[in-house]
């Protein structure tokens, strides 16, 4: 196909990718063909109507009326229907540059309350020849009647007449299919059986889950027993553990929401999300061995979960109810582990940014203009500034400060550096490959001259580096998959130990995400 691209699924779905072309080069167009199987299932934007409703139903199934006025469509759409299917922190599957969030990307004056909805609403604001020319630019390009609406539209809205172009290829594309935008010579091609799937996982690695979607939080007790917050396929979400040193699963439970994970004053913490987008997030505290709930503390969150992390002394999460619309008044607040309660509370600079956590310093900041990256040492009322000279990749807080590795030329430079207050870093440490992470006594990276990857442990008082896990290849029906340190799922650094964690698709069986794990002790 020259003018577009077409994807086969195996439920008999079919997308097709069209290219608008002209002044609009790098703009698609995607045509969806669901099968039935899909439309059975399909949510979010790309689900049905609700009944009596133009607008798909939210994430709890509630249906959104059809509305009457315009006031009512621009609430329905941007202030239900859009931060209802926001996606999360937890949830995207984009990468994100250090002190970058999903609401980085959000712009809060967008769109504004007189934006246009209809073919009608947008003539009145035209001039009657413009209007004209649109109709009769659609109508010569053999738009059809369920599309010339759509055309007249998006030029009236760009003024740009080229779109006329791109709807008669679509006209032509619902007509005769992908034979009418130029497909190219057949190509057989004789599809190698898939490869045997591992039977046995390599030594050193556990089992943690089956049927996992995403990873939204791990921990590790002294114990070497971990604990992994996950959002299964089927969107249901669960907390799960299992011993690192023998393999064996630990307790499980159903829980409502998912989130960031950590132990703190003998209790497994869990900041759960809430999946209905009502904003009833909590901080749940579970027995770390039969993870039997023992308080649930309700907090202020929005469609980016629960930012909460530990202290010494407690735990603070981020308040942005307090805030204005430019972002300022919003607070962390401190909880008291001894009454679950908040007994203290602190102004944030904005409420959009990076929150990290040593046991005796919060590290709070961002790289977006007007920001900047600010501390909150044990016993200060206040953040303080720091001096951070962007951009960085990695950001670790430990101690009273925050280690990072520089970026120079687009690419990270073979050190980590280490900052408190002052304009220059405190400590600096070369290294070989990409800092994944630190703690009160070295910092670890993934090294890039070993095959298989390794996690190399760099002391902070100087001695020689060490290899503290080897990774490993698992093959899977879709072929082999390496197993390094440095990816987007966790590796967590707790309780003189270090774990990591990993989604292999398709293992030990086609369809089935499972996640596996391994861990090491810390000198």
């Amino acid at each position: 196909m020259t003018d577009g691209l077409e994807v086969a699924y195996g439920d008999g779905t079919i997308s097709t990718v069209l290219f608008h072309g002209n002044g609009f080069a790098q703009a698609l167009d995607i045509q969806i063909a669901p099968s039935d199987a899909f439309k059975a299932q399909a949510t979010g934007l790309l689900g049905p109507l609700g009944a009596n409703s133009e607008l798909p139903a939210l994430p709890d199934g509630t249906v959104l009326a059809l509305s009457q006025d315009r006031t009512t469509r621009f609430t329905q759409r941007y202030q239900q229907l859009a931060p209802a299917w926001h996606v999360t922190d937890q949830t995207s599957l984009f990468d994100y540059k250090p002190g970058e969030t999903t609401a980085t990307f959000d712009k809060a004056d967008f769109p504004n309350q007189d934006v246009a909805y209809t073919v009608e609403e947008l003539e009145q604001n035209q001039d009657p020849a413009a209007v004209q020319n649109a109709n009769d630019a659609c109508v010569g390009a053999n738009g059809q009647p369920e599309n010339l609406s759509h055309c007249i539209f998006d030029i009236l809205a760009t003024k740009d007449p080229t779109y006329a172009q791109f709807y008669s290829l679509l006209a032509q594309f619902l007509a005769n299919g992908p034979a009418a935008l130029g497909a190219g010579p057949i190509i057989q091609v004789t599809v190698p059986p898939p490869p045997t799937p591992s039977s046995n996982l390599p030594a050193g690695f556990v089992q943690v889950a089956n049927d996992v979607s995403l990873i939204k939080g791990a921990t590790i007790g002294s114990d070497g027993m971990l604990y992994a917050s996950i959002l299964k396929s089927d969107d249901s979400t669960a907390l799960v553990s299992v011993d690192t040193t023998s393999g064996a699963p630990g307790a499980s439970i159903t829980t409502t929401g998912s989130g960031g994970l950590f132990l703190l004053d003998g209790s497994l913490w869990l900041a759960q999300d809430d999946p209905t987008g009502n904003d009833k997030c909590t901080l749940e505290r579970f027995d770390p061995a039969t993870l039997m709930e023992q308080a649930t503390i309700p907090v202020t969150c929005d469609i980016s979960g629960v930012q909460a992390v530990p202290v010494a002394d407690g735990v603070w999460w981020l308040d942005r109810s307090t805030a204005d619309g430019d972002g300022h008044g919003g607070m962390i607040r401190h909880i008291d582990p001894a009454t679950n309660t908040v007994d203290r509370s602190v102004a944030v600079p904005f409420v959009n940014g990076f929150l990290g956590s040593s046991p005796t310093t919060l590290i709070f900041g961002s790289f977006d203009a007007g920001s900047g990256w600010y501390r909150l040492v044990q016993g200060a009322a206040s953040f303080t500034p720091m001096t951070i000279a962007g951009p960085t990749f990695g950001l670790y807080a430990q101690g009273e400060g925050l280690w990072f590795q520089p970026v120079q030329n687009l690419g990270p430079q073979p050190q980590a550096d280490f900052y408190t207050s002052s304009a220059t870093p405190d400590k600096v440490i070369a290294i070989d490959g990409t800092l994944v992470g630190a703690d009160v006594q070295a910092i670890y990276a993934d090294s890039s001259s070993s095959n298989p990857d390794q996690l190399v442990r760099y002391a902070l008082d100087g001695s020689a580096p060490s290899p503290i896990l080897t990774g490993a290849t698992l093959t899977t029906v879709n072929g082999d998959q390496g197993l390094g340190y440095f990816d987007n799922d966790p590796l967590v650094i707790a309780n003189q130990k270090v774990a990591k964690l990993w989604r292999v698709q398709d293992w030990p069986v086609a369809g089935t995400t499972s996640v596996i794990a391994q861990a090491a002790s810390t000198p």
